[in-house]
């Protein structure tokens, strides 16, 4: 149990919260004009959004009310989660067409094998996603639908993996329930199912992979060695697949390394020990990733490259670009491709090439970052991404149900913020009377939202990379909406 003042693990969430707020919050409430609350469309919009939170606290009561299993919930949320992005194929599915990389990404999922392709052997962090959708392609029939039913199946899997980890780890199953109902119902999470895009994916796995590090954890006393050890393997094998969907694995493992260094310090657990778990975790990571790179190798026809931070960087921090996808892909391509496909030599020069840019060219520091941390986080997904996806002559672009959808997007999401906020801080207050799981779920949820924000700041960035976060950002501000309602629960 949690007996003591955590000191360390609530520097590190005091310190990046404060980071936040004076970040993040301000982007969010006055970059965007429109969410004045004199704006009819978004006194509309906070009450569609209120009404939901009533719903949650409806659904909450009821099944309290009842004598209900943790099966019966997943039951629920299958049906809640599978039935909303069934409605959004249903109504945008077919209206919509793929677009830049999701559109690249299932038109070479139709050609035969070697994936003959310059872009990926760049850039393989699209490939095998893009292998993915061929054997979709091969097993159902080339259609596009394909890739958006997996979204969707994908996305509601996710749900109940949530619902498993906080139940596992707390046994808090109203935490786990107003989680999973957060990211079911959070809606740049249902309307980015139709984009062609590998971060459901890498939500998935890496999703499973934390399922089975909290079964460790939380039956350290009952679970055999072997077991614990197969489990910690096979958890390593899924987080090194979900890398090549999304290559932010890294950030998982310096979380989970500075947790482990947390619970050292406040003398809960072995270093040794809890090291040598870590290392096989990484171990088990760093074999699959090699096994995948190679069979890559085989797929694409040609060598891969088995790095792509220094590209990211260069777009990420160039004064000649604002930080997002832009010419700088076709240079660094080119530069590989005279360079005979020697990668790391390609990353010597873009590396030259970037400091030569930041140290001869004049630009405002500041500025080009608070504009990252704005095209990041500064709104939700929706209006630049799904929007961008509709067709030009389909009836939805004609309605005004893009903007009313935008504008409960905009303050869900800004809901959240405060929901994450107030989680962070109650943790920090109380601490001591939580249960090892409760404070290490919010700790480590909470590194890897700060993590990806610092990351962000560096590498190239857009605003739909925050989906693989969501899980995170789900986990946490549940934890805050489920005190909110035991104090509502206990008033009525």
């Amino acid at each position: 149990m949690f007996n003591g003042k955590n000191i360390f693990g609530n520097i590190m969430l005091l310190c990046g919260s404060m980071v936040f707020c004076i970040l993040i919050l301000p982007f969010i409430c006055i970059l965007n004009k429109s969410l004045f609350l004199w704006d009819k469309m978004y006194i509309f919009a906070f009450l569609i959004v209120f009404m939901l939170f009533l719903l949650f606290f409806s659904i909450i009561r009821h099944r309290k009310n009842l004598e209900t299993t943790c099966k019966d919930d997943i039951i629920l949320l299958v049906l809640i989660s599978l039935l909303l992005r069934l409605l959004i194929v249903l109504f945008l599915g077919t209206n919509t067409s793929q677009i830049s990389d999701y559109k690249y990404a299932f038109d070479q999922s139709t050609v035969p094998i070697p994936l003959n392709s310059e872009y990926y052997y760049v850039f393989t962090n699209w490939a095998l996603y893009s292998e993915y959708l061929r054997i979709l392609n091969t097993i159902f029939g080339i259609n596009v639908i394909n890739g958006i039913i997996s979204n969707t199946i994908v996305s509601t899997i996710c749900c109940v993996l949530i619902y498993n980890i906080i139940y596992i780890g707390t046994k808090n199953r109203r935490w786990a329930i107003l989680s999973s109902l957060i990211f079911s119902f959070w809606p740049s999470n249902l309307n980015s199912i139709v984009l062609l895009t590998p971060e459901y994916l890498y939500m998935f796995f890496s999703l499973i992979a934390l399922n089975l590090i909290t079964n460790v954890i939380s039956k350290k006393d009952i679970m055999t060695f072997n077991v614990k050890i197969l489990f910690l393997i096979v958890a390593g094998l899924f987080l090194g697949i979900s890398s090549f969907f999304k290559p932010i694995d890294k950030i998982i493992y310096i979380a989970i390394f500075m947790i482990i260094i947390t619970l050292f310090l406040t003398k809960k657990i072995e270093l040794v020990k809890y090291l040598k778990y870590f290392i096989i975790v990484l171990f088990s990571s760093f074999i699959i990733t090699q096994v995948i790179y190679i069979h890559l190798d085989n797929y694409i026809g040609h060598n891969v490259n088995r790095n792509v931070s220094m590209f990211f960087l260069y777009v990420g921090l160039t004064p000649n670009g604002i930080g997002t996808w832009s010419p700088e892909t076709a240079i660094y391509l080119d530069m590989a491709k005279e360079n005979n496909w020697d990668y790391k030599k390609t990353d010597k020069l873009i590396k030259e090439k970037l400091l030569d840019e930041i140290t001869n060219i004049k630009y405002n520091k500041l500025e080009f970052f608070l504009n990252k941390i704005k095209i990041a986080w500064g709104s939700e997904i929706y209006p630049s991404m799904v929007n961008a996806t509709i067709d030009s002559d389909g009836p939805l672009k004609k309605d005004k149900w893009i903007e009313k959808i935008r504008s409960i997007g905009e303050i869900y999401y800004l809901l959240i913020w405060i929901l994450f906020f107030i989680s962070i801080f109650v943790s920090i207050k109380l601490n001591c009377n939580l249960n090892d799981l409760t404070y290490l779920l919010i700790l480590y949820s909470f590194l890897l939202v700060f993590g990806f924000f610092c990351l962000l700041l560096l590498s190239e960035v857009q605003d739909r990379y925050k989906l693989v976060i969501y899980p995170n950002f789900s986990i946490i501000s549940g934890y805050a909406l489920e005190r909110i309602f035991n104090k509502l629960d206990n008033f009525i």
